[in-house]
């Protein structure tokens, strides 16, 4: 079936795509009747040779054969090879000539070999295509370029060359038996996805679902009391609304499905957002919230009017009905946000923003981008926090989305606090995951949104961080670079069919999203269940280091650096004890109360003396006992004595003393060599997804902080992740490992000085003990995220079974609080995502962190799952008392924005010991709360 006989079948209003906005085509009216007149014989050839019979791949392996008998016909003759493939990048029917040899009295011996790897790179894509319509067996751009990577060097001459030839054969890619991997998500359980395969994509209203590619469905499912459809652009966000049950939330008018492209969309994601434009009533809204910026508004042209660099693959992929919902500028200031609220614009901004002005789109797109350069700001979708303020803790304001969805709700709209959205912009490069995504130039990708950008700056020779180019960072959720196998992103011939269903219709399967598989089984990259908030604090204008780099003489280096950096027992035994703070007075020197006071001081101090002691006395040991070390450091370890008693307590340093300096020069050796292999090519080398996202996290580590805003602690933890991703291909890189590496590099740093960490700016050590704590970081890391990798995994199983143990526990232990959240509707997955996926670090400082891992490392190396999940239970008992007089969304707010501020070591310990507490009644009973739900 047609695409344009989908409205007609279920009775559907013929959509007319009016939105209120002035439309343009990218394309001219000629250029559109001659690619539709092309199409057209395209298809109706293709339809007339499967009813004679013929094999459905047939038409394009005669294609592909013809262009490679032009090829040998040439080759006989002993002339040049020249053959013209269309570009698509030029637009308006233009060529381009690959040809070999380069004559050398024309070219230089640098052509003769591009030349050649040209031809080459032509070729061996046209075998893999030949092989797939032949065989019948689909292929995906991974495939092709993970076949011979040293030939085609990037993931992006393959995209190019894959797309060209589709162009020059007039064909889709699904016609080469190309498929595409998809990486958009659909939230939502008004809509249901049925597969060719027989079984249901049954989504749901807490998470995302993986959008299908096309050729694995048949029909599409949509409740009839669906009220609105909303496209959002950054994943994060996405995230965070399906958390809140944004789809099925009381405060909007209906029922509604949420949709995210995670940037530039691929795609499977333009396919479905099509098709729901082109299908559902009129009276159905279908809007999109993308930033107010020109990358924003590329997007959101590519969901609208398609994109040039895919326009030989039709108009189907172009959701003319989709409408803006925000967020431009020129709309903020009736929301009282002033222009010093908005970002200001980075020269690829710039760039990108008169790109776009040469484009045909509607005139307020263009005034908006004429305003962005003029003023130079813009506007991101996290904006809407300051817009909501006030009003949305005392639930009286309008949320911004009811202004476009008619009814108007009777009821307050949902309040999100400014701590809900993600402070990560989540944009795709173009093609680095499957080459299915859109953006129209071939620029690099899009730059960090943050206020900060700051380039990669080269360390000194012992370790190399790629080289910074001249494109910004393109951020998405980083996945492994293992290549996921998905089918086709494009419709059967006949189509898609949507149906309509009532709610509450029975689905064939419960929940098959676990069974619906849209990739390789032993691939873990897919889909990350969630993604991660943004601290919960005040705004705060983040300085860079390179613009303003903080004062370098803040810290003291310790003279016996050099010796510690290979026998860290010297920092233990020769360490000078610092200077301890006199106590504030607060009663006169001779009343009870001043001696009571300096009584009670007194005989803390001597108990840490005391411990301190015991400490060194076990760690200079010959043989560490590493049973009493454990036990020593449940009750927290000195400051000065941490850093070489987690590595004691990790394994990564070994007992014995005789054997220490060894290892530690071993591995950290290991560790430049992998530093050297992973970045010996710059960045051209690099997996450009998994890099992408660090350069975009990095940054916005710990924001405010100095030590994480100087850039030599910025490049190490850049190596640190990547090398890390790139040797755990099962999960690659996720939000939040990041923020797991800051403690270590922080509690070993404090080695080699005499002052705060926090303040202190790493390039003023030498470079062997730099090194040291970068190497040391990553290998204790590794040891952590080894005991807890089935967090970050492809689907999450381990973040998953621990919440939903929690929920059991708690259930046991506050049956009240638990009968509450069941009332407000408040799942655990909503909040205690963020606690196992980061370890509670973005509820609470990272010296209560430091002071928590003491006990976890002392409890052995299950504690980061096991205990932890004790931990996180007594965490949310301790609030129960306040949760159970909120609402959902009072709820909610107040989870994402504890009031942990003025914690401190005695309120971590009591946490702590409630946490022990309970791992020693539950932990060896769990039959008696599994069931308890």
């Amino acid at each position: 079936m047609a695409w344009r006989e989908l409205g007609d079948e279920l009775d559907f209003d013929s959509p007319d795509g009016s939105d209120g906005e002035e439309t343009t085509q990218a394309m001219s009216e000629d250029e559109d009747a001659s690619q539709s007149q092309s199409q057209t014989q395209t298809q109706e050839q293709s339809e007339s040779e499967s009813e004679d019979g013929e094999e459905p791949f047939s038409f394009a392996a005669e294609r592909i054969e013809e262009l490679v008998s032009t090829f040998l016909k040439q080759l006989t003759m002993n002339e040049p090879i020249r053959l013209q493939v269309a570009d698509r990048r030029a637009g308006g029917g233009a060529t381009r000539t690959i040809s070999f040899p380069v004559k050398r009295a024309t070219g230089s011996a640098r052509q003769l070999v591009q030349s050649s790897a040209s031809a080459a790179q032509l070729f061996s894509v046209l075998d893999s295509m030949h092989e797939a319509v032949v065989t019948g067996v689909p292929l995906t751009k991974r495939d092709i370029y993970y076949k011979d990577v040293a030939l085609f060097k990037t993931q992006r001459t393959v995209d190019n060359l894959v797309d060209d030839l589709a162009a020059t054969f007039e064909l889709q890619r699904a016609d080469l038996n190309v498929r595409a991997t998809s990486k958009g998500l659909v939230c939502g359980s008004a809509i249901s996805i049925h597969l060719t395969s027989g079984e249901t994509l049954q989504v749901n209203d807490s998470e995302g679902s993986l959008i299908p590619v096309g050729e694995d469905i048949d029909t599409i499912a949509v409740d009839e009391d669906i009220s609105w459809v909303l496209v959002v652009e950054k994943d994060a966000v996405f995230t965070t609304l399906c958390r809140l049950l944004i789809t099925k939330h009381p405060s909007l008018p209906g029922r509604g499905v949420l949709i995210t492209g995670k940037g530039y969309p691929d795609i499977a994601t333009r396919q479905l957002v099509a098709t729901l434009s082109a299908s559902l009533p009129k009276r159905i809204p279908i809007l999109g919230l993308f930033d107010g910026d020109p990358y924003g508004v590329d997007i959101l042209s590519v969901y609208k009017y398609g994109s040039r660099a895919m326009a030989h693959e039709g108009s189907k992929l172009e959701a003319e009905r989709l409408k803006y919902l925000g967020v431009f500028g020129s709309e903020l200031a009736s929301y009282g946000v002033d222009l010093d609220d908005l970002l200001p614009m980075s020269e690829k901004d710039e760039k990108k923003a008169q790109t776009m002005l040469q484009r045909d789109i509607p005139k307020k797109w263009k005034k908006e981008l004429m305003r962005m350069l003029h003023l130079r700001r813009k506007a991101e979708i996290e904006i809407l926090e300051g817009m909501l303020g006030d009003e949305a803790q005392q639930g009286t304001g309008n949320h911004v989305l009811m202004s476009r969805v008619q009814p108007p709700p009777a009821r307050p709209h949902l309040a999100i606090h400014s701590s809900t959205f993600n402070a990560k912009s989540d944009w795709a490069d173009e093609d680095a995951w499957d080459s299915a995504s859109d953006s129209d130039d071939d620029a690099p990708p899009r730059p960090s949104s943050s206020r900060v950008q700051p380039r990669p700056v080269p360390r000194p020779a012992s370790a190399h961080s790629p080289p910074s180019s001249e494109g910004g960072s393109s951020s998405t959720l980083a996945f492994s670079f293992t290549h996921v196998s998905n089918p086709s992103s494009y419709p059967p011939k006949n189509g898609w069919t949507i149906v309509k269903t009532k709610p509450g219709s029975p689905r064939p399967l419960e929940d098959s999203r676990e069974e619906v598989g849209n990739g390789d089984a032993d691939v873990e990259g897919d889909m990350i269940l969630g993604d991660l908030e943004a601290d919960a604090m005040e705004p705060m204008e983040i300085i860079s280091p390179v613009n303003a780099k903080p004062k370098t003489n803040q810290g003291i280096i310790r003279d016996d650096i050099e010796d510690i950096v290979d026998d860290p027992l010297c920092g233990v035994k020769h360490r000078p004890r610092r200077k301890e703070e006199s106590p504030r007075r607060t009663s006169p020197p001779n009343s009870p109360h001043s001696a009571e006071r300096s009584e009670k001081l007194m005989r803390e101090r001597s108990i840490r003396t005391s411990r301190r002691h015991k400490f060194v006395e076990c760690l200079s040991n010959q043989d560490v006992n590493i049973a009493e070390l454990r036990k020593l450091a449940w009750a927290g370890i000195p400051a000065d004595l941490r850093p070489m008693a987690w590595q004691l307590l990790l394994g990564y340093l070994p007992l014995p003393t005789p054997l220490r300096a060894g290892t530690l020069a071993r591995k950290r050796g290991e560790y430049l060599s992998l530093v050297k292999l992973a970045f010996a090519r710059d960045r051209e080398g690099l997996d450009q997804q998994i890099w992408h996202q660090i350069e975009i996290d990095v940054p916005r580590t710990r924001p405010g902080v100095g030590l994480w805003m100087y850039g030599a602690t910025q490049r190490a933890l850049e190596r640190i992740l990547y090398v890390w991703a790139i040797r755990h291909p099962a999960s690659g890189y996720v939000q939040g490992i990041n923020d797991l590496a800051t403690p270590f590099f922080q509690v070993f740093l404090s080695a080699y000085i005499d002052s705060d960490p926090e303040a202190f700016d790493p390039a003023t050590l030498p470079t062997r003990a730099l090194d040291a704590i970068e190497a040391d970081t990553f290998w204790c890391l590794s040891r952590l995220l080894d005991g807890i990798q089935d967090n970050y995994i492809f689907a999450q199983p381990g973040i998953q079974r621990s919440v939903r143990r929690m929920a059991e526990l708690v259930a046991r232990i506050d049956a009240p609080l638990s009968a509450h959240l069941d009332t407000q509707n408040v799942e655990f997955m909503q909040f205690a995502f963020r606690w196992m996926n980061c370890l509670l670090m973005r509820e609470i400082s990272v010296q209560n962190t430091i002071r928590m891992w003491d006990t976890y490392l002392a409890e052995g190396p299950d504690a980061f799952s096991q205990f932890h999940l004790y931990v996180c239970s007594a965490f949310l008992v301790k609030w129960s008392e306040k949760l159970r007089q909120m609402d959902f969304q009072g709820i909610i707010m107040f989870l994402q924005s504890l009031p942990t501020q003025d914690w401190g070591d005695h309120e971590i310990e009591m946490l702590l010991s409630e946490a022990f507490v309970l791992n020693s009644i539950w932990h060896n009973a769990q039959s008696h709360f599994i069931q308890a739900k």
